[in-house]
């Protein structure tokens, strides 16, 4: 079981209640705490505004002015949350909105204990890959900013270049981080 000292808080975003509760005993039988069930995406905001959720289950189609696509994606622009989609849909249309959302996973309606316990398995294991990708690039930063290497990244589809403090001045640019265009690059 994915368990640390501190249990694995889940957040459920589900308006049928039948399918929420037996998802809610799946998670406490395998020793998860349940922060939440909420049936719309206005009540998951307000829960972290006061808490906090290490997975949380989305169905697509919830009560509210909003889906549980749009309310994943505000999640995870308001508070870097990926969620596990629940859901009875398999169109296309729907798995390309769900896919710019960013999701941890995506489990079909019905579901079996097993698809629950795997996906917050799998969940866990990419957040925490996440997590320690995003320490090794910032050890990586502070290593380059300390030997005054500029470094640069370029966007193809923008066609623009980012260059960071140190590149910009080699370059002989203004020093704060920037954008700059192919154009400006060649002529630097």
């Amino acid at each position: 079981s994915p368990q640390d000292e501190t249990p694995v808080r889940v957040i459920i975003v589900e308006d049928d209640m039948i399918i929420a509760l037996a998802l809610k005993q799946i998670i406490l039988a395998h020793g998860w705490e349940c922060a939440a069930v909420c049936n719309d995406a206005q009540s998951a905001f307000d829960h972290f505004e006061h808490g906090s959720a290490d997975i949380v289950f989305m169905d697509i189609s919830i009560r509210g002015m909003i889906d549980g696509i749009d309310a994943a994606e505000i999640l995870l622009s308001r508070h870097g949350v990926h969620v596990i989609f629940l859901t009875a849909y398999s169109n296309p249309e729907t798995l390309s909105r769900i896919r710019a959302s960013e999701p941890y996973g995506y489990v079909l309606k019905p579901f079996t204990e097993t698809d629950i316990y795997v996906s917050v398995s799998l969940a866990l294991t990419i957040r925490d890959m996440t997590r320690r990708l995003r320490e090794k690039e910032d050890q990586l930063e502070s290593a380059l900013s300390s030997t005054k290497i500029g470094t640069w990244r370029y966007d193809p589809r923008r066609r623009v270049f980012a260059a960071d403090v140190n590149m910009c001045s080699l370059m002989g640019l203004p020093p704060a981080g920037r954008n700059i265009g192919w154009d400006e690059f060649l002529e630097t």
